[in-house]
C-alpha cells in the first residue's frame, strides 16, 4: 500500500513524532511510505501552486494517509491549521474523499484530546475514512511494551484499509452560514473607566459579522477600548519548536511579536479576542498567535486578567472547540468573562448580549472577579508542573517562575497532610478504630465547614 505521511511538525525529517511512524515502516515492511514535510514548507505550499498540486495529487493516488505532528498549544501546531484551510478552500469536493485517514501525534498528553478531536473532525470534513488516531506520550517509543501497542494500532490501521472495513462517523457537518448581525443604532457610552483593554482581531473588510460584534462592544464598554489587528502585527512565520526560549523566554524570530507580547497583552487589564471560525477552530492566524506565545514557556504570564470572545461562527456545534479555549485560560489562571456569538436571528438579542458582556468586562475587572477552576485547569497545570519538575534543565526560566510562585505544589509538600498521613495510617488498621471512624465520619467532615458558616 502507498502511505502518504502528512508531517506537519516545523522540524521535518528531524521530527521526534515522525520516529514513529519509521519505527512503524521499519517493523512492518511491504508499504511504500511517503513523507511530506508540511509543516517546514507551508510557505512554499501557500505560494506554489504547482506544488500544493502535487500534494494533492499524491493523496488522492495513495491508499491512506496518516497525520503526524507534535501538540502546540492544545492544538496541531498553525502550519497544519493552514494547510487544512488550503484543501478546504482549493479542493471543494474533498481532498480525502473516501480515503483512509488517521493521526499520530506526540505530546506530554497536555490537551492531545483536543487536538485529536480537531483533525478527527475536519479529516471527516474533508471526505475521509477516519480510523481513530494513536496519541502517545513523546517518549513512548522508548519503552518496548509502548512500541507493540504502537504496531498494533497501526497494524490495525492497515487492516481497516485491505479489508476496506466501514468506520462511524463521529462528527457532525457543520454549517458555517451565520444570520446576518444587523444591529440598529447604538449609543456610545461615556468612557469613565481607567482600566486598559485590548481588544486583539485578525478580521478582514470582508467579515461583516464579526466587525459589527466588534463596533457595538467599542461603544457599549465604559471604558477605552484599543483595537489591535493581528495582520497589522509583523510575525514572520509560526513556532519551529526549537525550544531556544525554555533558556531565557527569548524567541529566535527577529519579528514584532514578542515586543508586542510584552507591551500590549501583558500590560493589559483585560483582553477581549474577536474571532471567526474557520474550520471548526479559529483562524490559522489565531493559531500562530498562540504558538508564538510559547516564548513565555508553561509560566501564566496573563494570571489574574480579565478575558473574553467574541465570536462569529457556529461555535455550539463545536463544544471541542469551547473547551478547548475555556482549557487555555484556565490552565493560565485567567478569569473567563464570557463567549458572545452572532448564532442568534434576532440582531436585538447579539446587540444585547454584546452590551450586558461589555458592564460585566468592566465590573469583573474592577472586582478582580476569579473564579475557581475545574478539571480542565487543575489537570493542565499539574501536567505543566511535574513536566517543568523533570524538565527544568531546559525550562530554565519556567523552573524559576514555578520555585518563585509556589507552583511546584506537589502533595507530598504538604506537611499537614503527611503528619495526619502519618499518625492515622496505623490507627485505621485496627478494627475497632475503623468502626469508629465510620460512624462519626460524616459528622466529622462537615463539622468545619459548618464552624465556618456559622462564625460567617
Amino acid at each position: 500500500m502507498k502511505i502518504v505521511i502528512l508531517n506537519g511538525s516545523p522540524k521535518g525529517d528531524m521530527s521526534i513524532t515522525l520516529q514513529y511512524l519509521r519505527y512503524v515502516e521499519k517493523k512492518i515492511p511491504g508499504h511504500e511510505f511517503k513523507v511530506i514535510n508540511i509543516g517546514q514548507k507551508i510557505n512554499k505550499i501557500e505560494k506554489d501552486g504547482d506544488y500544493f498540486q502535487s500534494i494533492v495529487d499524491d493523496i488522492k493516488s495513495s491508499d491512506a494517509v496518516i497525520w503526524s505532528f507534535p501538540i502546540y498549544f492544545l492544538m496541531a501546531p498553525s502550519q497544519v491549521k493552514r494547510l487544512v484551510e488550503l484543501f478546504i478552500e482549493k479542493v471543494p469536493d474533498g481532498v480525502f474523499k473516501d480515503k483512509y485517514t488517521t493521526a499520530i501525534t506526540t505530546s506530554i498528553h497536555f490537551y492531545d484530546h483536543t487536538a485529536h478531536n480537531y483533525i478527527h473532525s475536519v479529516s471527516e470534513d474533508m471526505g475521509a475514512i477516519y480510523v481513530p488516531g494513536y496519541s502517545p506520550g513523546m517518549h513512548d517509543l522508548m519503552e518496548p511494551e509502548k512500541c507493540e501497542s504502537l504496531l498494533e494500532f497501526a497494524r490495525n490501521f492497515f487492516r481497516h484499509i485491505e479489508k476496506k472495513m466501514p468506520v462511524a462517523r463521529v462528527f457532525m457537518p457543520i454549517d458555517y452560514n451565520m444570520p446576518e448581525y444587523k444591529p440598529n443604532d447604538v449609543e456610545e457610552i461615556e468612557k469613565t473607566g481607567d482600566k486598559k483593554v485590548l481588544l486583539l482581531t485578525d478580521s478582514e473588510k470582508s467579515d461583516v459579522n464579526i466587525n459589527r460584534m466588534i463596533d457595538v462592544f467599542v461603544k457599549r464598554a465604559p471604558y477605552e477600548v484599543e483595537v489591535l489587528n493581528l495582520n497589522d502585527i509583523d510575525i514572520k512565520g509560526g513556532c519551529i519548536g526549537c525550544i531556544h526560549c525554555g533558556n531565557n523566554g527569548t524567541c529566535i524570530y527577529k519579528d514584532d511579536f514578542m515586543d508586542f507580547f510584552k507591551e500590549k497583552i501583558m500590560k493589559a487589564d483585560g483582553i477581549i479576542q474577536a474571532c471567526k471560525i474557520k474550520d471548526r477552530y479559529l483562524s490559522s492566524n489565531w493559531k500562530k498567535y498562540y504558538d508564538r506565545s510559547f516564548f513565555n514557556g508553561h509560566r501564566p504570564v496573563l494570571q489574574g486578567k480579565q478575558m473574553g470572545f467574541l465570536i462569529s461562527g457556529p461555535l455550539r456545534q463545536i463544544p471541542n472547540l469551547r473547551e478547548l479555549l475555556v482549557g487555555f485560560l484556565q490552565v493560565g489562571r485567567v478569569n473567563l468573562v464570557d463567549i458572545i456569538t452572532d448564532e442568534y436571528e434576532d440582531s436585538n438579542k447579539i446587540t444585547s448580549l454584546i452590551s450586558s458582556f461589555a458592564d460585566e468586562f468592566a465590573y469583573s475587572m474592577d472586582k478582580g472577579i476569579s473564579r475557581p477552576v475545574t478539571f480542565l485547569g487543575v489537570g493542565g497545570h499539574k501536567i505543566f508542573r511535574d513536566y517543568i519538575y523533570e524538565m527544568k534543565f531546559i525550562f530554565r526560566e519556567d523552573n524559576l517562575y514555578y520555585e518563585k510562585h509556589g507552583l511546584y505544589d506537589f502533595p507530598q509538600k504538604n506537611v499537614k497532610s503527611r503528619l495526619k498521613n502519618t499518625f492515622l495510617m496505623p490507627l485505621m488498621k485496627i478494627s475497632k478504630m475503623r468502626e469508629e471512624f465510620y460512624k462519626t465520619a460524616r459528622e466529622k467532615m462537615v463539622e468545619p465547614y459548618v464552624k465556618i458558616v456559622e462564625e460567617a
